[in-house]
């Protein structure tokens, strides 16, 4: 069974399903779960959180001018082989960057995609680091090249770390990310148009900050922690009478 599965198994004893975003609620309702029964309630988030964080010493001189940084797990859906193939075209542009992704590769398949790539020597496999703002503090763009995303919350960690952010317009993305707005999305899949995208947000200084601007308005607007808390506590005193 997958988790929706056993959402709607156990559906008869469950008043109300909170999600973390509408990507979610919809594939609820499409598992049969009235839209009644559920509630979009977004991660929440304080800015306190990331003002300490500092870049690891190993990490912080930057080879290159710009520093693009992925973070994800390997699995096939987060599309980590369609970045390493825009590194690639980045490289032909002329682009003088270093990639770096961090997250777990316990199969070591983002390793052999990258030893082949063209600008394998651009690219740093990092491993995980927990709680890696520090890090995406260093990072002139995040880039998710997911295949499929619920939420994307490192899209929200990196606006509230001041770094613009170039996504695909899967699942719950589009609800963080406002094209043009506070960052760029791009088809999934698509290694020339996710190139193009970073090339653009690596060039134009303007548009970066323009982009950490609105994405820290996003980010209180619709992110905040306490809004977060509110609504489930409303939610927990109608259900509770």
């Amino acid at each position: 069974f997958s988790p929706a599965d056993w959402l709607v198994f156990y559906a008869r004893s469950v008043d109300v399903f909170e999600c973390y975003s509408a990507a979610v609620q919809n594939d609820l309702q499409r598992q049969g779960i009235p839209a009644e029964r559920t509630m979009v309630n977004y991660y929440g988030h304080k800015l306190e959180w990331y003002a300490g964080a500092t870049v690891p010493p190993e990490w912080a001189n930057k080879k290159a001018r710009f520093r693009i940084g992925c973070v994800a797990n390997y699995r096939k859906v987060k599309g980590l082989e369609f970045l390493v193939a825009a590194a690639d075209i980045l490289q032909q542009k002329g682009v003088d960057f270093e990639l770096f992704i961090v997250g777990r590769d316990e199969n070591r398949m983002i390793f052999k995609c990258a030893s082949r790539a063209a600008s394998q020597d651009r690219i740093t496999l990092t491993g995980r680091v927990p709680r890696p703002w520090g890090l995406i503090k260093s990072f002139d763009c995040l880039v998710v090249p997911s295949l499929q995303e619920a939420m994307g919350r490192v899209t929200i960690e990196a606006q509230a770390c001041g770094v613009p952010v170039v996504a695909t317009s899967v699942g719950g993305l589009p609800e963080v990310i406002e094209n043009g707005y506070n960052g760029i999305l791009v088809p999934p899949a698509n290694a020339p148009r996710l190139a193009e995208a970073i090339a653009l947000v690596l060039g134009d200084e303007k548009l970066r900050m323009r982009f950490r601007e609105n994405g820290l308005r996003i980010l209180r607007e619709k992110f905040d922690l306490n809004r977060t808390r509110d609504r489930l506590l409303d939610l927990y005193r109608q259900l509770t009478g």
